[in-house]
């Protein structure tokens, strides 16, 4: 006699044989075809499909089995976006993308003795509902399969990703089947007003800062900020206070040759643009731009300077991988504007102490980071002296030290300035 498993509306026929575990997941794969197949074919038939939208961060998402709406969420964007939002494909959907629903109400017969139950209860969701037809309540733990994705009739356009090669973007009549039976669609997408031309910065905040800069320049920087998602106002905040030091704010984008000449490059490699690009990240600019090796002119200072200045700038605080694979514009926008976190990119910025003699400064960095996002901070962790004398360890001498954990390290480069146009710009941009 045949027995049914119900999923959603539908019924699938199971003939009771007990199945091995490789022929359990291929019926399990083959099951989630036909039930996004026919969830679609039912939206159609109750003329519930419409015009596509491409679905965005932040778009609504439903679950049949949920009791609340979640977001569509992402980490890294996949470099498209629609005004300030960015666009996903249908491989965005791990636990990164998509959060809890709240409680799960699917009937527990649905998945006993395939998968485990969730609990009653956490600190994040609270207490969970109970469905009628459940023994035990049940908090909401989407589970989606490593190989799953998006189903969805049409993906005319493709996008690059870095590990799946192109991929179809992710419209707003897909569908995703959850392990424990729910569906999952997408409800709304966020409204984007095409016409829409507010600036991430304005030419009242540039003049409040005291920022130089053209009305041509400020509508360029605008839009480099928005194509590389430079859109969080603390991220923002600290870019412009970066630039505000590094150019003088906003009147030299080429670096003038300091008592003692260029440490560490030369009259050709020296800092460029309103972030000061130098050396190595140079050439890594230029790759980035598409532009080969033997087009790259000799002074490539002077070049950056004249024709890329705020090209470099962005791509340096929003590209450029420092350290260990840290990028300042997702730094920031992760951990927050506060002073601890800008002085941690002003090393970054401005000459990063090395591990082999100072085998400790990543751990106290590290430490002032996770400080700066504790409700009950130490205050008392790290402190400062602007004026105060700093030897290395090729005994040669800066001003300004950091104090932490018994230890110091000289302060970035002119910190003092550094610090005063920080505060300014949480002022002006934020």
């Amino acid at each position: 006699m045949s027995i049914f498993d119900p999923r959603g509306p539908f019924l699938f026929c199971n003939n009771g044989v007990e199945k091995s575990e490789e022929e359990a997941q291929q019926e399990e794969e083959k099951i989630q075809e036909q039930l996004c197949e026919l969830m679609y074919m039912q939206q159609q038939y109750h003329g519930v499909i419409m015009e596509q939208r491409y679905a965005l961060r932040d778009s609504k998402l439903c679950c049949q089995y949920g009791t609340r709406y979640a977001r569509l969420d992402c980490i890294e964007d996949n470099g498209i976006l629609k005004r300030r939002f960015p666009l996903l494909t249908v491989l965005d959907c791990t636990i990164e993308n998509i959060h809890s629903f709240g409680s799960c109400l699917c009937p527990e017969a649905n998945y006993a003795g395939r998968l485990p139950m969730t609990v009653a209860s956490s600190s994040r969701e609270g207490i969970a509902v109970q469905a009628d037809c459940n023994i035990f309540p049940h908090i909401c733990v989407p589970l989606i399969g490593s190989a799953d994705q998006w189903k969805q009739i049409d993906g005319d356009l493709l996008v690059e990703t870095n590990a799946q090669g192109y991929v179809p973007m992710l419209t707003d009549n897909a569908v995703l089947v959850c392990q424990y039976g729910g569906i999952i669609s997408i409800c709304d997408v966020p409204q984007v007003d095409e016409s829409d031309k507010s600036q991430l910065i304005t030419m009242k905040q540039m003049n409040d800062f005291g920022f130089k800069i053209s009305e041509e320049d400020l509508e360029k920087l605008n839009r480099l900020l928005e194509e590389n998602g430079v859109i969080d106002r603390g991220s923002i905040a600290l870019f412009m206070a970066t630039c505000g030091h590094e150019s003088g704010m906003g009147t030299l984008v080429l670096e003038e040759e300091p008592d003692g000449g260029f440490d560490g490059y030369d009259i050709y490699t020296r800092g460029a643009g309103y972030i000061q690009v130098t050396a190595n990240d140079q050439l890594a600019f230029y790759e980035y731009m598409g532009i080969g090796k033997d087009e790259i002119p000799s002074d490539r200072a002077t070049d950056i300077a004249d024709n890329y200045a705020w090209e470099a700038s962005v791509w340096e605080w929003a590209i450029c991988k420092k350290g260990d694979g840290v990028i300042m514009n997702e730094y920031v926008t992760k951990y927050g504007s506060s002073e601890g976190i800008f002085l941690i990119t002003q090393y970054f910025i401005n000459s990063y102490l090395s591990k082999e003699h100072y085998p400790a400064f990543n751990d106290d960095l590290r430490e002032i980071r996770e400080n700066e996002n504790v409700e009950n901070k130490n205050s008392n962790l790290w402190s400062y002296d602007l004026e105060k004398k700093w030897v290395d360890y090729k005994g040669k001498e800066f001003t300004g030290v950091l104090y932490i954990n018994g230890r110091t390290y000289r302060l970035p480069l002119n910190y003092g300035d550094r610090k005063e146009k920080y505060e300014n710009a949480l002022k002006y941009f934020l």
